[in-house]
């Protein structure tokens, strides 16, 4: 689509989908640096609405970065296909900026209730089928708003609200809003957040409400064990991590000797056998080749190494 970019004043501007995006402080950054240096390259993307003023459809930072240089003016392209093609267009483009899911979601949520397109429709012009459509408005609409607003303020990560704070919320709707209300006090990574959400899974009602109610202390818990973990490993040195390896070999092995009488049976065919026989022997080999070296170094298992300290 080639259109001519125009310069246009800001004040014409509605910006009518503000609420579809995601901030990010680092591109915003990024992006006031090089116009300050450059001036704007890329036009923004709008499309002609009533009273000689223009829908922003695409170029929200860029907008937000030029005001905040004290322009009074933006570069954009003014397509005249109506918002809905405008919209679709800009949502698959293969060009454009990688979209987060909940950006997704909630451009989708705005062709199906301002347009009131069919889901079936969506995902038709899209080039998704149904389901993807479904898991990107079941996003959105399992966030409360005050949980939805932290994630397009860039105060939450679209990979915490998608794999934690949306099935979370689906479950209790407050422990996610307590749960965010600490994630927009304390900087949490993803590992730990991750670690933070499995533990809870699996903890009884008095323990989730513990931890909801005081994540911090829950983390501060966990990064103790794990720098208490780091310095015993550094005491044990390799002879403390050979042991642990081989104490899970062990117990590899027990479990295998009970799956014996189920994996090896009467009548089984050649082709099968053959290739567990395989992996018995791969494995023997290596061990074979542990043993021996273990005893090469073993003064207490060969006598004439000891003659010498008599």
């Amino acid at each position: 689509m080639n259109i001519e970019a125009r310069e246009i004043d800001l004040h014409q501007i509605e910006l009518r989908y503000a609420h579809t995006r995601v901030k990010n402080e680092t591109i915003l950054r990024k992006l006031r640096r090089s116009i300050d240096c450059y001036g704007q390259i890329t036009p923004v993307l709008v499309v002609p609405n009533k009273d000689n003023r223009f829908v922003l459809i695409d170029g929200y930072l860029r907008v937000e970065v030029i005001r905040m240089c004290g322009k009074d003016t933006v570069i954009a392209r003014i397509w005249e296909t109506g918002e809905v093609n405008a919209l679709l267009t800009v949502l698959v483009r293969s060009d454009a900026r990688q979209w987060e899911a909940v950006e997704q979601a909630s451009m989708l949520s705005e062709l199906m209730v301002r347009f009131e397109l069919s889901m079936e429709q969506v995902a038709k012009r899209v080039g998704r089928d149904k389901s993807w459509v479904k898991r990107r408005l079941d996003l959105i609409r399992a966030l409360p708003e005050d949980v939805l607003n932290a994630v397009r303020a860039g105060h939450v990560s679209t990979w915490a609200a998608s794999r934690i704070l949306a099935p979370l919320a689906r479950a209790n709707t407050e422990h996610a809003q307590h749960l965010t209300a600490h994630l927009l006090k304390d900087a949490v990574s993803t590992r730990e957040l991750d670690r933070f959400y499995a533990h809870y899974k699996k903890s009884n009602r008095n323990v989730r409400n513990k931890m909801i109610n005081n994540p911090a202390l829950f983390l501060k818990a966990a990064r103790s064990r794990d720098e208490d973990k780091t310095a015993m490993g550094l005491n044990k040195g390799p002879e403390g991590a050979w042991l642990k390896d081989m104490n899970i070999v062990f117990h590899i092995l027990l479990r295998l000797k009970k799956q014996l009488p189920t994996v090896f049976y009467p009548q089984q065919s050649e082709i099968d056998l053959k290739e567990l026989v395989d992996g018995l022997k791969k494995a023997k080999a290596v061990f074979e080749y542990l043993h021996k070296e273990i005893i090469s170094h073993d003064r207490s298992a060969n006598p004439a190494d000891n003659r010498g300290d008599a």
